[in-house]
């Protein structure tokens, strides 16, 4: 079932998210800003006149202090000059004795609510007299001229016309930026056909290096912010302190959807400059030992909290001192963790290694550590257990086979003999015979079959007595071809034997030697190729020797050598001869319980069986 994109993980809707995340958000900002001012002003319980003239009044101190110092100068026609170009419309200078020293406008022509009197002090250094002047100045009732008065006059206008609405903008504000970013960071990344997060080319730059990037951009636009927003007016720093916001918001937003997308993902973690260099770190560190991993571990600490230590000490001689007495401590402390570790690490490799009696010593070992060491210890225990449950079990399985088949030979040997005895009965009825005989031939085959499979749990679960004695390989080889030769002469196979010359002995048990022997002859009379020509041969090399078996297969072999040594294996795939699957597995436990190995080698239609064994070690005279 294909998976549909909806609406909200369009490219689209996304791009929209986002601007009116921005846009939200920069709003919000704004206008919490102008709430944080009026509220600092106290605009909300004060009436709106007298906060105009309270207004008006701070910037009265600059035109009234440029008025007195132009009276005091006696320049009176950049007085005129100026007032033309302002909103006050009278202005009076007038000296501690209330001499008038200049008078401009119309007095009474301008509202009574905005008129200011300022006093200033005045000294001359030229005669060294003192003069106190009072300016009076008057605003006009409506702002004509765009001045401060102009502007403030507008600007508080505008605030009391939004002090209730503004709060719950910034209310309504703050609930639109929060739905966008929850929304922009679900919908974060683009999406497959079935549904799931696909990976972008710009995920494959590690998050550290991007929060860097988005850190320093953001860092450069605030400072170009802080520089330029001086250049320009009240309104044009308004404007360029929004703008850098909405770049910031913009950076940060771009961030905040690729830390969701890599969380999406999982393991963002990994794709980091610092992760990388840490895990180069420890992989560097697995190559030193332990004990020496630690130290190394120590000396690089310490050295760079000397390096500190040094550079930021007022006193030295008592900072070293505690230095060198802190490491000291230290020392000791890192080098008992690291011993004991060294412990735990042994303790580990023993068990791996299947040595399940090793204990570690936990007598001097603390805290989470010992606890480990006992865990170890336990873990030993445990599997000396398991072990011993399953030999037990593997005992109690041969144990049922031997006793089983004990069982069952008991009353198929009496089968045996009374087939056999029918068979030699005088009868006149030649189907009796006929079915006598083949009753006897497959009784026959029950026996060695039961006796096999005696042979071959008895080999496997080490049960077998052996009597170890040095062996001459090739007589026993040549006694077995003696045995078989006969026989492979019916088949039309040829026997091509080759001894060594003064072939050195083994240690085995003859008995079960010729057992191996004659499985693997057997098995060449069963299953080689009529008209052909077997190869035998015996081998000796510096500590061992092999009897070698080559034979060509009568069926296709499309069998690995491995499976043919496993138990009720065998190569004829239609089952049309007499072998049980039993021969090779026997053979092959035969020689692993005496010390040798029985290798299998199959190519194309070639069998060959290598029987090997290490020379038996002559005592020196």
């Amino acid at each position: 079932m294909k998976y549909r994109k909806g609406l909200i993980y369009r490219t689209w809707a996304k791009a929209l998210c986002f601007i009116i995340f921005i846009i939200s958000v920069t709003l919000f900002v704004l206008s919490g800003l102008a709430t944080a001012f009026m509220l600092s002003e106290n605009v909300y319980i004060t009436d709106r006149e007298i906060f105009k003239k309270e207004a008006f009044s701070s910037h009265v101190w600059y035109d009234a202090l440029f008025v007195a110092e132009a009276a005091e100068k006696g320049d009176f026609y950049n007085i005129e000059l100026y007032l033309k170009e302002s909103n006050i419309t009278y202005a009076l200078v007038e000296e501690e004795s209330g001499a008038v020293v200049a008078e401009f406008g119309d007095k009474e022509n301008h509202k009574s609510d905005n008129v200011f009197s300022k006093q200033y002090f005045f000294e001359s250094s030229e005669s060294k007299t003192e003069k106190t002047y009072t300016v009076t100045i008057a605003l006009a009732e409506n702002f004509k001229v765009k001045d401060y008065y102009y502007t403030a006059d507008k600007v508080v206008d505008i605030m009391y016309n939004v002090r209730i609405l503004l709060p719950a903008l910034c209310l309504v504000l703050m609930g639109l930026a929060a739905f966008s970013f929850v929304n922009l960071m679900c919908v974060s990344g683009r999406r497959s056909e079935d549904g799931n997060v696909v990976a972008g080319w710009g995920t494959n730059i590690p998050f550290d290096l991007v929060t860097a990037v988005t850190g320093i951009c953001s860092l450069v636009v605030l400072c170009a912010v802080w520089k330029f927003s001086y250049n320009f007016g009240d309104l044009g720093a308004f404007v360029v302190i929004g703008a850098g916001l909405v770049v910031v918001l913009a950076i940060v937003t771009g961030w905040c959807m690729s830390f969701a997308l890599r969380i999406k993902l999982g393991k963002w973690w990994r794709n980091t400059v610092l992760f990388k260099l840490f895990k180069l770190f420890f992989k560097a560190l697995k190559h030193i030992p332990s004990v020496w991993r630690v130290a190394v571990l120590f000396f690089a600490v310490a050295i760079i909290e000397a390096i500190v230590l040094v550079a930021n000490a007022w006193e030295p001689d008592n900072l070293m001192i505690f230095w060198f007495v802190e490491k000291l401590v230290l020392f000791g402390v890192t080098v008992a963790v690291a011993v004991m570790a060294k412990k735990l690490i042994r303790g580990g490799e023993a068990l791996a290694s299947g040595d399940f009696s090793y204990r570690v010593d936990t007598q001097k070992m603390i805290g989470a550590v010992k606890k480990h060491g006992e865990a170890l210890n336990r873990i030993g225990v445990g599997m000396n257990v398991a072990v011993e449950e399953r030999l037990k079990s593997e005992r109690m399985k041969t144990e049922l086979i031997t006793n089983v088949s004990h069982d069952i030979k008991t009353p198929l040997t009496s089968i045996i003999n009374y087939s056999d005895l029918i068979s030699k009965e005088k009868c006149d009825n030649e189907n009796i015979k006929e079915y006598s005989v083949v009753l006897l031939r497959q009784s026959e085959r029950l026996k060695r079959l039961i006796e096999d499979l005696i042979e071959v749990s008895k080999a496997t679960s080490g049960n077998t007595e052996l009597k170890i004695e040095p062996c001459n390989v090739g007589v026993m080889v040549l006694q077995a071809i003696g045995e078989y030769e006969s026989r492979f002469s019916e088949k039309g196979l040829v026997i091509v034997s080759k001894e060594a010359e003064n072939t050195s002995e083994i240690l085995a048990d003859g008995r079960k030697t010729w057992r191996i022997l004659d499985n693997l002859m057997s098995n060449i009379l069963k299953y080689a190729l009529e008209n052909t020509r077997v190869y035998i041969s015996v081998e000796e090399y510096d500590n061992e020797i092999k009897i070698v078996f080559k034979n060509t297969s009568k069926e296709s072999l499309e069998i690995s050598a491995e499976e043919l040594k496993e138990r009720f294996i065998r190569g004829d795939s239609s089952r049309n001869s007499e072998g049980n699957g039993l021969g090779l597995a026997i053979a092959d436990s035969l020689c692993e319980i005496q010390g040798g190995r029985l290798d299998l080698v199959i190519d194309g239609d070639l069998f060959k069986a290598v029987v090997s064994f290490p020379k038996a070690i002559k005592d020196s005279v």
